[in-house]
């Protein structure tokens, strides 16, 4: 039996919500409250958080926003926009236990407030809870069934759940609601392809393609729907601008070695496979064997 390296298709990147700035004078939150600092101005909650969210959105600065939200909830302790800003900044430091326990907190206070459902169904995705994650979203989806990222990343739990053809229901309202988001056509394609629907896949990822040119994940994807619809030199060249664009992508670096191994060209797919030892052993080894299997064994059948 021929041995067929199997190409990995992944899905596009997560959609994080935007922390929530609190323009002075629109919120009653932002000016419940105020304190006087050493040098006679009266700084709002409001301020602190605004400045939170500057850092964040100017410098990706997430551990230093914290310290401006702690301070805003100091004079606040009430300002669920504030709770929830720190929340998604401790989401994007990887510290999903902290966050998931701050958007539990925002819904204990308020149970009808939308961006902590969604952030607390961000928050346990990204913890690899993805049936936990189910519920949050529901009910974000709930009290605003027209948010496009509420939509996208509940489809990515789906998916993950196996759940093809609902994530692809989900992608396809976000579409409906915002048509330039490549994360939701480019996770639709990568549906439509677990669904054996091939044709349909490449159309969604060509379409994510044209939105997004320069995303590693969409060439990889486009990559791997050639590769299995046979269209190998096509699937390399893919392949060649994922790692381009991104060379610590380790699966558009292992499926570039597979697509050489697959085409013939045995020594490409080695000097592939030596870069791929640098940067994931487990992956690699798997490789390794897949090619051993292939060239070695294979070597009196052919």
């Amino acid at each position: 039996m021929r041995n067929t390296l199997i190409a990995i298709i992944c899905m596009s990147s997560f959609l994080y919500a935007q922390n929530t700035d609190l323009s002075t004078g629109t919120s009653k939150i932002a000016n419940s409250s105020a304190k006087m600092t050493s040098d006679g101005n009266k700084h709002t909650s409001n301020y602190y958080n605004n400045i939170g969210v500057r850092k964040v959105k100017q410098n990706s600065d997430d551990q230093g926003a914290i310290e401006d939200f702690k301070k805003a909830l100091e004079i606040n302790p009430d300002c669920k926009v504030c709770l929830t800003n720190m929340g998604r900044s401790l989401l994007r430091l990887k510290r999903y236990d902290d966050a998931i326990k701050t958007f539990r907190q925002v819904i204990k206070t308020t149970p009808a407030f939308v961006e902590a459902y969604a952030s607390l169904g961000e928050a346990l995705t990204n913890k690899g809870l993805f049936k936990e994650s189910l519920a949050p979203y529901r009910i974000a989806l709930k009290l605003n069934p027209k948010d496009p990222l509420i939509l996208t990343n509940y489809a990515i739990s789906l998916h993950h759940l196996g759940e093809y053809q609902l994530a692809v229901k989900m992608l396809d309202e976000s579409i409906k609601i915002k048509p330039d988001l490549a994360e939701s056509h480019s996770n639709r394609g990568v549906a439509l392809y677990k669904l054996g629907q091939h044709s349909k896949a490449l159309k969604s990822l060509k379409k994510a393609d044209e939105l997004n040119p320069n995303q590693s994940r969409i060439q990889n994807n486009l990559g791997v729907v050639y590769d299995r619809m046979g269209k190998r030199k096509k699937a390399r060249n893919y392949y060649k601008k994922a790692v381009e664009i991104d060379p610590g992508f380790i699966f558009a670096q292992y499926n570039l070695a597979s697509n050489y191994a697959e085409t013939g060209k045995r020594n490409e797919a080695y000097a592939q496979l030596k870069v791929l030892q640098k940067m994931d052993y487990d992956l690699a080894r798997n490789l390794r064997k897949q090619l051993w299997k292939k060239h070695i064994l294979n070597v009196p059948k052919e």
